[in-house]
């Protein structure tokens, strides 16, 4: 790295923790020499409920008693220039990326269902994050803002299928 490009950095990261933004300590680099930060500006929102997409792997015929210990990934959409520790920070989450969680249920065979399975379920975030970047020189290319999704895992629920 050259001393421009390494003395650039280092003032781009001193100007991005003087502003309280979460961000890496230095700008994340591109192949083509550009440099990025950036920062969640806000939580749009945070809701609790079963997240579907997330089926855990224990399952078992009706009538049946579900008892298992299993982990849950945890997922943090994140962007060049913020890091996942920077991100799980800001959100007030774990930096771990999975949870251990324990599954109990029960119930019976009815005649639509068949298999009973669980998924995580947690809290879902959707934050608002601005990503700029930088030239190899330090000057400010486009600044850009998204929206990312977060899910943190705080147990299971069981569903008969």
């Amino acid at each position: 790295m050259s001393r421009l490009r390494k003395a650039t950095a280092t003032v781009l990261a001193v100007l991005t923790l003087g502003a309280l933004s979460v961000s890496t300590a230095q700008p994340a680099a591109a192949d083509d020499g550009d440099w990025y930060e950036a920062k969640i500006l806000k939580v749009l929102s945070k809701s609790f409920g079963v997240n579907y997409n997330k089926k855990l792997p224990n399952h078992c015929n009706l009538p049946c008693t579900l008892s298992a210990q299993t982990s849950v990934t945890r997922t943090v959409g994140l962007t060049a220039g913020l890091t996942w520790k920077a991100a799980t920070a800001k959100l007030g989450i774990s930096n771990s990326k999975t949870k251990s969680v324990t599954v109990s249920c029960s119930a019976l065979k009815t005649a639509s269902h068949y298999y009973l399975v669980a998924y995580a379920e947690g809290y879902t975030y959707q934050y608002r994050v601005e990503q700029k970047t930088y030239d190899a020189f330090g000057a400010l290319k486009r600044t850009e803002q998204m929206t990312l999704v977060a899910f943190d895992p705080t147990g299971a629920h069981c569903v008969a299928e």
